[in-house]
């Protein structure tokens, strides 16, 4: 499990692959006040990503 920077303070883990495998792809969002951790899978994203472009 590794975590790779997207942009500014937002940090993305990837899920596995494999369906059979149980581990969900995660963003963490971090700065001095603390941290959000996100449900990253696929689906979630596009929907985040829509929403933030209709706002």
């Amino acid at each position: 499990m590794r975590f790779h920077h997207l942009a500014g303070r937002v940090w993305f883990c990837p899920g596995d692959p494999d369906p059979e495998a149980v581990q969900a792809g995660v963003a963490v969002v971090a700065d001095e006040r603390g941290s959000v951790m996100i449900d990253a899978e696929p689906m979630t994203l596009e929907r985040a990503r829509s929403a933030v472009e209709a706002a």
